[in-house]
């Protein structure tokens, strides 16, 4: 037991290792709902993504959302542009983790919509317009999910207003046009899905990576038609 405090305390002390050992011991306080106010909270934030999903699985929605609520105003006007960001990644990764994992309760999906718009406020602040992108195709997802077509079709159109404002490349236009897929079938337009399942097809050979393009077919052999 001596030697093995001896081997932790050299981990917490390197500067390889003190990070992420930090974060774990912040991870445990919040799931325990210790105060962490005196944390700082650019490693707070860091910590926010795996606490919220952790306490969503063991039930405990409500909890990660009041966690995430709570420093959104304090996280938007923060000085350093990599506090902001890190606050905005933990509000996405918390959408986009309980959009593609298990599906929870009713609380779970207040919790990933809630994510999901505290992300896109929080990039309009950290980020480029890339990232605000990338936030209203999160938002689109997470509310076609739920069957919300009105919201869902809002963030997927702005998604690709977006990009055309922007030149974004064929990457960006491909999936906004897979968010306006999945949004016109929420709200039960399936004509309209098909034309922008068919922009899809279109976007597909303009990527010059072998690799994404790869990707993205497979996401369009995904996507239902």
């Amino acid at each position: 037991q001596e030697r093995a405090l001896r081997v932790f305390t050299r981990l917490a002390e390197a500067e390889a290792t003190a990070p992420s050992l930090q974060c774990a011991r912040l991870c445990v306080a919040l799931m325990r709902g210790d105060d962490t106010s005196d944390a700082p909270p650019r490693l707070r934030w860091r910590s926010l993504h795996n606490v919220a999903l952790g306490l969503a699985v063991t039930g405990q929605a409500p909890l990660a959302q009041q966690l995430l609520v709570r420093d959104v105003d304090q996280a938007l006007a923060h000085p350093e542009e990599p506090a902001r960001q890190a606050y905005a990644a933990a509000a996405n990764n918390i959408a986009a983790g309980l959009r593609t994992g298990a599906r929870g309760d009713a609380a779970s999906d207040a919790l990933m919509i809630t994510a999901a718009q505290i992300a896109r406020r929080a990039w309009q602040a950290a980020g480029t317009w890339l990232h605000v992108e990338r936030a209203e195709y999160q938002l689109a997802l997470c509310h076609a999910l739920l069957g919300q077509g009105p919201q869902a079709l809002h963030h997927a159109q702005l998604c690709l207003d977006i990009c055309s404002a922007q030149g974004a490349d064929a990457l960006e236009h491909f999936f906004a046009h897979e968010a306006l897929v999945l949004a016109h079938r929420a709200a039960g337009d399936l004509a309209a899905a098909r034309d922008h399942r068919e922009q899809m097809a279109a976007w597909l050979p303009k990527l010059a990576d072998e690799d994404l393009r790869q990707w993205c077919a497979k996401t369009l052999q995904d996507t239902p038609a």
